[in-house]
């Protein structure tokens, strides 16, 4: 290691106190929050949950708290945290993996199930307190929309209490809470000295230097990157056994290292070599044994044994959840000290390490696939990084792999305290959401934090222009709306580009089973660009083709200001009333914006995409009972997306015959479906008959790591599958009863 990195890394530290935060700081914000005021409070790391706990353990013998998180916020490892910090108190849990319905003094939600609940508010007991917590997320470019629809569709007369990471702009944040909610709001910024972090660059020859100097790209990695060859092969055993002899012998552990994908994780942990010999001693230490004890499922995990030896575990979503929670408690107890993680699963950590090793090419190269890093998770990374006990400082190190973008990594980490922005955008379930309260939509648009930060675009007149463009579009087969046009022109040219290269690759590939596959993909694409309305559509040539001259200046003016319209709240508003009309269409939203008993049941499901589910129902063909059979047609519905790429195996096509009569009776009403989606520019999910063979074989029994082997599916898809179709047979067997 250079020596200049060294004397940075090592350089005393002095760890923040918090001697203010003791129990008269907790009953001075508890009152101001249920006498007159709510509250914004900022903080790094986890002492946001910190506060968050001890005013809960202030109010919570004499009032009902709920307490509202993102889903990655509120894991098992999180929830059994905050069940241990607050003992005596009884809580009711309403996340993906856990629900319980008893009445308690306390509940947990994550921020997606209560948007599940929003239609059904009046009937569950009013709280007395609400608090967000990890607000930060209001700018996640994917979960910041469900955040921001739970927080403007509260109960209404509640003391509110969010706590967000530190930004730049949290007296921005304090007025939109005091104009959203109605009720002033007081900010209190809690700035202490964080933890230093220290990009560091490894180079190809085992050399570890500063990334940076004076805000630039330090000198010697310039010539680095210039004279010398990237590591040609980060994902070789060779490589990966250096890698972990390299990272404990300077002194980096713990350590998270960054992968490219789940099996580049898994095939890193297994590259590696054994360094305790008698892990049964270890398996009989009190705290491990506690935690399997808790879980006894994980006591014949099949990487239990091999993590301990070798004291590194793999961290991702495609292993089973319980498996993450315990990763997490061998960190906390020292028993591991390097965990492999993709950069999608990072951000549902939350141990804190000394060092994020990223092993990921970054640049987009030619007929290659780009691992992108964005600020987001740049900065997801970097509230990991750095141990307040240890005293010295953390470190991210970025791998001399063959195509790193070390420039644009280092702008990212010295981006520090950015702006909370909104990522605000219509949808379905957001619009579904609004509308459940019964209040007037105008009233809560006006309230969202995306028209608080974004003007309106006064040059364009929609109404106007859309008369314009039905003159020209009489007859249309699709909705002649701006929207559904652009995303069939885009949908349309899409899919014939991707059927144009996959024909050109079946030409050059020999292999029979890669051909078999591509043939499979190329027919799917030419099965839906059949399906699109503009087909059989008279005005076909003058969308997809040069049109006349007043058609082409209509959409190029909408090209023209789209970008701007996007970031203005008049976009947003254009947007909303759009999914109004998609969403009366399927009657799921009367003439006078409220939520029809189809729409709440559509909201009730959490899907992006209700209405085929929602449909099939209508008709009377998913009669809802307890049946094994209902369950796994309902597992159909659930939306996986990770599961495109399963192929239905030999050892599920018993349940597959079983399904096939019902699948059968759907499919028309699918199909239809589909039809009336794809008329407003919407491609709907498929619906996925191997979800449900493997939801049935799983119902009548068969062993879930059984049906891992058997359908090489892993064990963490799986019981996400289970999870969202329990989620939904319950939510179902509630609305018809």
């Amino acid at each position: 290691m250079d020596l200049k990195l060294k004397k940075l890394l090592n350089k005393p530290f002095s760890a923040p106190t918090c001697n203010f935060l003791d129990n008269n700081f907790y009953k001075e914000i508890s009152h101001h929050i249920l006498a007159d005021s709510n509250y914004l409070i900022t903080a790094q790391g986890a002492g946001k949950t910190s506060i968050a706990l001890g005013i809960i353990s202030e109010v919570i013998n004499s009032k009902v708290v709920w307490y509202i998180a993102p889903p990655v916020s509120v894991n098992l490892y999180q929830i059994f945290h905050i069940k241990s910090a607050l003992n005596n108190v009884d809580i009711t849990v309403m996340t993906e993996n856990e629900r319980n319905k008893s009445d308690c003094r306390m509940v947990i939600w994550s921020s997606d199930i209560f948007m599940g609940y929003l239609a059904d508010l009046g009937s569950l007991t009013k709280p007395d307190l609400i608090i967000f917590d990890d607000a930060e997320f209001l700018g996640h470019p994917d979960k910041g929309t469900v955040l921001e629809t739970c927080l403007l569709c509260l109960p209404e007369a509640v003391p509110v209490l969010v706590l967000a990471s530190s930004v730049a702009n949290s007296k921005e944040l304090s007025a939109w809470l005091e104009a959203a909610c109605q009720r002033s709001c007081r900010l209190l910024e809690i700035n202490l000295p964080q933890v230093p972090i220290i990009p560091a660059f490894i180079s190809s020859q085992w050399d570890m230097v500063p990334l940076v100097d004076r805000k630039r790209l330090s000198g010697k990695v310039k010539r680095l990157l210039k004279e010398k060859s990237g590591f040609n092969n980060f994902k070789a055993t060779s490589f990966i056994k250096q890698l972990v002899s390299f990272i404990r012998a300077e002194n980096l552990t713990p350590a998270i290292v960054l992968m490219p994908s789940e099996k580049d994780c898994d095939l890193a942990v297994n590259a590696c070599s054994k360094i305790i010999s008698n892990v049964g001693e270890m398996l009989t230490q009190p705290q491990i044994t506690t935690v399997l004890d808790r879980y006894p499922f994980l006591k014949d995990y099949p990487m239990l044994t091999a993590a301990l030896a070798k004291q590194i575990a793999p961290f991702h979503s495609g292993h089973h959840p319980l498996w993450c929670a315990l990763v997490e408690y061998f960190l906390s107890f020292d028993s591991i000290d390097i965990v492999f993680v993709t950069l999608d699963s990072v951000e549902k950590m939350i141990s804190r390490v000394k060092t994020a090793v990223f092993c990921i090419e970054q640049k987009i190269v030619e007929n290659k696939k780009a691992y992108k890093i964005t600020q987001w998770k740049i900065d997801r990374i970097a509230s990991l990084v750095g141990r307040m006990e240890i005293d010295n400082a953390g470190c991210i190190a970025l791998v001399h792999t063959p195509d790193v973008d070390a420039v644009r990594i280092k702008d990212m980490l010295l981006h520090i305290n950015v702006s909370l922005n909104s990522t605000f955008q219509c949808n379905c379930r957001s619009v579904l959401g609004i509308l459940a309260n019964g209040l007037e939509p105008v009233a809560i648009m006006k309230r969202l934090l995306f028209k608080f930060q974004n003007k309106r675009f006064e040059e364009f007149d929609m109404e106007e222009f859309q008369t314009q463009l039905v003159e020209e579009l009489p007859d249309a087969r699709c909705i002649a709306h701006i929207k559904s046009i652009t995303s069939l022109k885009n949908l349309y040219l899409k899919m014939t580009m991707e059927i144009s290269n996959l024909a050109n690759r079946i030409k050059i590939t020999n292999v029979s089973g890669k051909n078999q596959n591509l043939d499979k993909r190329q027919h799917k694409l030419e099965c839906t660009l059949s399906q699109l309305p503009c087909n059989e559509c008279v005005h076909f040539s003058l969308c997809h083709k040069r049109g006349t001259k007043k058609f082409r200046i209509l959409i190029e003016k909408y090209y023209e200001i789209q970008s701007r319209l996007e970031k203005s709240i008049t976009g947003c508003q254009i947007d909303f009333q759009y999914f109004v009309k998609f969403l009366q269409e399927f009657g799921l939203v009367n003439q006078k914006q409220h939520l029809t008993k189809e729409g709440e049941l559509a909201l009730r499901t959490c899907l992006n995409f209700p209405q085929s589910l929602i449909e099939c129902i209508r008709e009377g063909l998913l009669p809802v009972d307890t049946s094994a059979v209902f369950f796994a047609l309902i597992g159909g519905f659930a939306e996986c997306p990770e599961w495109d790429g399963f192929k239905i195996t030999e050892n599920i096509q018993e349940q597959c015959r079983e399904l096939l009569p019902a699948f059968e009776k759907m499919a028309t009403v699918l199909d239809i479906t589909k039809k009336k989606m794809l008329r407003f520019g919407i491609l709907s999910p498929e619906y996925s008959l191997s979800q449900s063979a493997v939801m049935l074989a799983w119902k009548k029994r068969a062993d879930i790591e059984i049906l891992t082997k058997q359908t090489v599916i892993p064990i963490g898809l799986i019981v996400e599958l289970i999870q969202k179709t329990e989620y939904l047979s319950e939510r179902l067997g509630t609305w018809t009863n």
